[in-house]
């Protein structure tokens, strides 16, 4: 996974895009957590649940946009 983040590349993402980089964010802070220590895993498994719920609100969104 790229880890730059250009805001620019992303404000011309599409919705679904950005939704599939969100949840791919997610699935890499899960897999951070697991090998974390106990003090950074809860924090991994935080970042994992926001970028998920970024994704799932950029799915809505994609879906209204395109009635």
């Amino acid at each position: 996974m790229d880890y730059q983040f250009n805001a620019a590349d992303w404000k011309r993402l599409s919705s679904i895009d950005r939704a599939h980089r969100c949840r791919l964010m997610s699935e890499e802070a899960t897999s951070l957590a697991e090998s974390a220590a106990p003090e950074l895993k809860v924090r991994y498994l935080e970042l994992a649940e926001a970028f998920l719920r970024l994704a799932l609100d950029l799915e809505v969104k994609a879906k209204i946009t395109r009635g």
